[in-house]
């Protein structure tokens, strides 16, 4: 079984926005503002320090590309979900023992 380093809950709002409550720009305001709270990776939970690094690097680059989608007037569901994917991957990636960078719960 994984052993997440961390969580991205998002049950509140993913429901909200499936149902039309909260808008997609709405919704990636929330996940960068949740992405930007979230502590960094340490390098004891990575196989090399520098992977620590590059890890918090790439959680800023999403935190980034959310926030940017959040003040998108033309925003569709195609890129928001390409860019929910490339999210989820990176959550999914390998640490060291065993352990996955980020689970992102969603309740979908």
């Amino acid at each position: 079984m994984a052993n997440w380093k961390r969580e991205l809950d998002l049950k509140d709002v993913w429901q909200r926005a499936k149902g039309k409550e909260i808008s997609l720009q709405e919704l990636s305001g929330i996940i960068a503002d949740r992405l930007e709270a979230l502590r960094k990776l340490r390098a004891t939970e990575v196989t090399h320090a520098e992977d620590a690094d590059y890890f918090n690097m790439l959680q800023e680059e999403f935190v980034d590309k959310f926030r940017c989608m959040s003040k998108q007037a033309d925003l569709d569901t195609e890129e928001f979900d390409g860019n929910f994917s490339e999210l989820y991957d990176w959550g999914d990636r390998h640490l060291k023992n065993n352990g996955r960078v980020l689970w992102i719960s969603t309740n979908c």
